[in-house]
């Protein structure tokens, strides 16, 4: 496995709970645009602007203008929920409980614990945990999670 494809799945690990935080967001976001609705409003003389054969109104501006909103948030909130799930579900496929252990107190536990404390709790020496089991377990991560086997291609991060 390459060191660029190490450090992402890392960095993916690391980031998990703002990935969390991000889904929720973005999902009030979307509420919140469903919710809300200006309308119309009265008409601004302030410029005087020359005729024009645009015909269009405020209401639907504002229509299509949320109408784009919600795709490209819907459209990122469908990126994001299927990451998550691909995180959970390589998470749930290591083989033993010291290997979910380790991700979860090294990467998704906040604040991040010290692989000494890691090494105590899987009652494995510190330099066997940070230097054979966490290679092994991101790279069965890394291969979860950035392979698509129904179209045996890679998962665009």
């Amino acid at each position: 496995m390459n060191k660029e494809l190490f450090k992402e799945t890392e960095n993916l690990l690391k980031n998990y709970n703002r990935l969390e935080t991000e889904i929720k967001l973005i999902k009030a976001e979307i509420e919140d645009i469903k919710e809300s609705y200006t309308g119309c409003g009265a008409i601004g003389y302030s410029e005087k602007s020359g005729p024009t054969n645009k015909f269009s109104s405020m209401v639907e501006d504002e229509v299509i203008r949320k109408e784009k909103e919600l795709y490209n948030l819907n459209k990122d909130l469908d990126y994001k929920v299927r990451l998550k799930r691909r995180i959970d579900l390589a998470i749930q496929t290591l083989r033993t409980k010291e290997e979910r252990d380790l991700i979860r107190l090294r990467y998704i536990n906040q604040p991040k614990v010290s692989w000494g404390t890691v090494a105590r709790h899987l009652k494995y020496n510190k330099d066997y945990c940070r230097k054979e089991l966490r290679p092994k377990v991101i790279k069965q991560i890394a291969d979860f999670v950035f392979y698509n086997p129904g179209v045996q291609e890679s998962f665009i991060i």
